[in-house]
């Protein structure tokens, strides 16, 4: 009778002991992948030391096989023993813990530690399994921070470029031809295929490179020439207005000719010349794309540089003018 009254009575003051004793709560809500706590239970030095957990009887398993660790809540007030030393703690808080079985069904679970080895063992009871629930959750990593995207953003390129595709009709002034050919046409015709790049830009002028090739005829009653050349060179590139699905351009370049040659009945020759343009654009922006249209004004400075035939001239220089109508499509590519 004695016993029991004793026992009872370091019972009760094990309850009041324990609390001043676990005064640094267990309770740290640890995210689902860190369950350490039970790691920092301490000795309770001043209660029960030789108490220890009575075996529970269980039948084995014919072929028992090696359990799974399970994610758990261990409920507070659970019983605890170490397992290398057999001491005893109770819990003064629901813990989250990695815990394995001692055998699959056992009425006995361990408790794992951070290296996932066990450390202390409890009556499976006192478990509640929380693998369902985590299956449940995204599948993120916790430790980075997701950004809410805004709802309207936009995205800034590296480089936004567009290319201009145009067929140009071209007329110009060929007292130039009348005079080296002792002819009286003085005019001429000539076709002009002609791309334009440009490097769009937050500055109001955008800049660009155009690479030209150009075919003309002088067609005078005694003689015929054909020239063609090539033109390369920058160019500049201003939006004045902008209505509906339209926007209108002025653009301003100079171009050097390269591989200029003419070829008559019995002569040819070799040109070059340095040209300024003026280039008035409208852009129509249709279901299939940015249709171009406008109106170009040439001002060319031609010169004879050699020719097999002998000609009769006092100034192998001229400046001539031209204008042309033209209609291309542009290509918008983003890098």
């Amino acid at each position: 009778m004695q016993t029991l009254i004793l026992s009872i009575f370091l019972l009760s003051n094990y309850a009041f002991a324990n609390d001043e004793y676990l005064s640094e709560r267990l309770e740290r809500e640890i995210q689902k992948s860190d369950f350490s706590t039970v790691d920092e239970l301490t000795e309770n030095e001043r209660v029960i030391r030789d108490l220890s957990l009575r075996e529970q009887y269980f039948k084995e398993r014919e072929k028992p096989w090696s359990p799974i660790p399970f994610r758990a809540l261990l409920l507070k007030g659970t019983r605890l023993v170490d397992i290398k030393t057999g001491k005893v703690y109770f819990t003064s808080s629901d813990i989250y813990v990695y815990a394995q079985e001692e055998t699959n069904g056992s009425q006995v679970t361990f408790i794992l530690n951070q290296e996932k080895v066990a450390k202390y063992k409890t009556f499976t009871r006192n478990l509640r399994s929380i693998e369902r629930d985590i299956s449940l959750y995204p599948e993120v990593d916790v430790n980075k921070s997701y950004l809410d995207k805004p709802k309207y953003h936009s995205t800034d390129k590296i480089m936004e470029i567009e290319s201009h595709f145009s067929f140009h009709i071209e007329t110009m002034k060929s007292i130039f031809f009348a005079d080296l050919y002792s002819g009286t046409e003085t005019l001429s015709t000539a076709n002009r295929f002609q791309s334009k790049t440009f490097f769009n830009s937050v500055l109001p002028v955008d800049f660009g490179i155009s690479l030209g090739f150009q075919k003309g005829l002088w067609n005078d009653t005694d003689n015929q020439v054909r020239w063609s050349t090539g033109y390369f060179g920058p160019s500049l590139r201003w939006q004045f207005a902008k209505w509906g699905k339209a926007r209108f351009n002025t653009k301003l370049g100079i171009e050097r000719s390269f591989g200029f040659t003419a070829t008559g009945v019995s002569s040819r020759a070799n040109y070059s010349s340095l040209l300024y343009e003026f280039e008035l654009e409208a852009v129509y922006q249709s279901s299939i794309g940015p249709f171009l249209f406008g109106w170009t004004l040439r001002n060319m400075s031609w010169q004879l540089e050699d020719t097999d035939t002998p000609l009769n001239i006092i100034n192998n220089k001229i400046d001539i003018t031209s204008t042309s109508i033209f209609a291309g499509y542009r290509v918008d590519i983003d890098f």
